[in-house]
């Protein structure tokens, strides 16, 4: 989980019958806190078996998630400010 492979994950081509990759991994959740003006999404500090500590954000997830998942995700840049960090996103979980 790093930015440079996000950034090559970027630069490739992605559509209908060729798409973007999905990893697993199991994290402990760091902090979260919800985001959006309906409140229904959560923005998270995971930390990896690893060690690593990514930022992610799970979209349509109004209720707090437990303190340790198991999660399928994207890797993504988050491009603002003319800086790129790493962002996980995540498509689906559950209580690892």
């Amino acid at each position: 989980i790093t930015l440079d492979h996000a950034l090559s994950l970027e630069n490739e081509v992605w559509g209908q019958n060729f798409p973007y990759p999905t990893f697993t991994g199991q994290f402990q959740v760091v902090s979260q806190t919800v985001m959006g003006q309906e409140k229904n999404h959560r923005r998270l500090r995971l930390a990896s078996k690893d060690g690593v500590v990514v930022e992610a954000v799970c979209f349509k997830q109004a209720k707090p998630l437990p303190d340790y998942i198991q999660a399928v995700y994207k890797l993504q840049c988050n491009h603002y400010n003319n800086q790129s960090k790493l962002q996980v996103l995540i498509d689906y979980w559950e209580v690892a």
